[in-house]
């Protein structure tokens, strides 16, 4: 069930205030879009040389009416290099080749970059590619953040929805809201942010563990 719901979660992951998602204290304040705030906000990334992400995510499904929750865990460095944990599974890039690590199937599967479907840009910051469509100021608990509206279209996806709340303070982002054609819905919820940390490039490369069967899908 995991393996399918982490498939469908890299199929529709983005940024609609959804009903189980952030609910305003006060009437949100439309303001014309600054592109500063939405710059101020990618250049936290595009400047650094790797960052680290820790995360919650909520994948709801229309069909089923069930919702799961995970815990993630993402670092990404330049030329492509990531490992993203997901619940119990694992996607790691050299920037050459792409591993996923599949627990409940005890299947390590090997691939091009190309292939990989779990990409930072695909994967929790996907909204780094879309257009900017609305911006109001909301508070929620007690705590101001702007919430962003993007053009769905415009970012990786099937998706007919995408929110990213920012901070107010220093517009990175908190929060991250997806619907897909489907209706499905995913949330994310950030715990720690980080960028410019010592890593070694051994995070970004993976082997297969003892007793898993190994796939080789290189086109």
């Amino acid at each position: 069930m995991l393996i399918r719901s982490t498939r469908f979660l890299c199929a529709c992951l983005g940024f609609l205030m959804l009903d189980f998602g952030y609910g305003a204290d006060s009437p949100p304040i439309p303001i014309p879009i600054d592109s500063t705030i939405l710059h101020k906000s990618l250049t936290f990334f595009n400047e650094a040389q790797n960052w680290h992400i820790q995360f919650t995510t909520v994948v709801k499904s229309e069909l089923s009416g069930e919702s799961n929750t995970y815990r993630g865990d993402l670092w990404s460095a330049e030329k492509n290099k990531f490992r993203l944990k997901l619940g119990s599974d694992l996607y790691v890039s050299n920037g050459k080749h792409y591993w996923e690590l599949h627990s409940g199937t005890k299947q390590f599967l090997i691939k091009n970059f190309e292939q990989a479907e779990t990409a930072p840009d695909q994967v929790l910051l996907n909204f780094m590619k879309a257009l900017p469509t609305s911006l109001e100021k909301i508070t929620v608990n007690k705590k101001s953040l702007w919430k962003l509206k993007m053009d769905p279209q415009s970012a990786p996806g099937n998706l007919q929805a995408l929110t990213v709340f920012l901070s107010f303070d220093t517009v990175l982002p908190e929060r991250m809201e997806t619907v897909d054609a489907a209706d499905n819905k995913v949330s994310y919820t950030l715990q720690k942010l980080e960028r410019n940390k010592k890593v070694s490039d051994d995070l970004f490369t993976l082997n297969a563990p003892k007793g898993y069967e190994t796939v080789d899908m290189r086109l």
